[in-house]
């Protein structure tokens, strides 16, 4: 609260990312704190959903915005468990109001899976990697094409960038009607075709 003060940014603009091990330290404490963190206007997003104590309860108890679901599932996802889970999660989700943002997206292969299990925001080094605020600026505004080798098939996991799991968001507010596969196809420009499946 000292920071929203001390910056004037306004409440809505501040996203926390809350990872379930803080939750269990002393869930009490962390009820009252996000609840008046949320009655400021401040939205939190529960990270890493699916590993650790990955208790249901959670959802019930805490004023989450946003699920964001582990990359250990969608590292796996053209897997049929690890599609049942994230599909699970999704339904979860929509129906306790809660956006759902798949973390950990590198191929346009998993792209489309998470797409097709109802992920609407998705999070990856299939965007960007790990930038600065100012190269993240530049990245929004001016809408680079990237180049072929940075958007690697399913075959290519590696990507070279360490163990970061930081990354670029595509989706703004909750409710844009913009499918997320147009929105890299824009990103890429003519070079690169995002192929659909049906």
């Amino acid at each position: 609260m000292a920071a929203l003060s001390a910056t004037g940014l306004p409440a809505r603009r501040l996203k926390l990312e809350v990872t379930e091990s803080l939750l269990v330290q002393n869930p009490e404490q962390a009820v009252a704190v996000l609840h008046r963190l949320r009655a400021l206007g401040v939205r939190l997003a529960l990270d890493d959903f699916g590993t650790g104590y990955s208790s249901l309860s959670y959802l019930r108890r805490f004023p989450f915005d946003k699920i964001k679901i582990d990359r250990s599932f969608i590292r796996d996802i053209a897997d049929p468990d690890a599609a049942a889970i994230v599909r699970a999660v999704v339904s979860i989700g929509e129906r306790l109001g809660m956006g759902i943002v798949a973390e950990g997206v590198e191929t346009i292969e998993q792209l489309e899976l998470v797409r097709r299990e109802g992920c609407t925001e998705v999070q990856g080094y299939i965007f960007s990697k790990p930038r600065s605020a100012a190269d993240a600026r530049a990245l929004c505004c001016d809408q680079p094409s990237f180049p072929d080798e940075e958007l690697p098939s399913s075959g290519e996991r590696n990507l070279g960038f360490g163990e970061s799991r930081q990354s670029a968001e595509i989706s703004g507010e909750p409710g844009f009607g913009e499918p997320i596969v147009d929105r890299v196809q824009e990103t890429l420009g003519p070079r690169r075709k995002v192929h659909r499946q049906r």
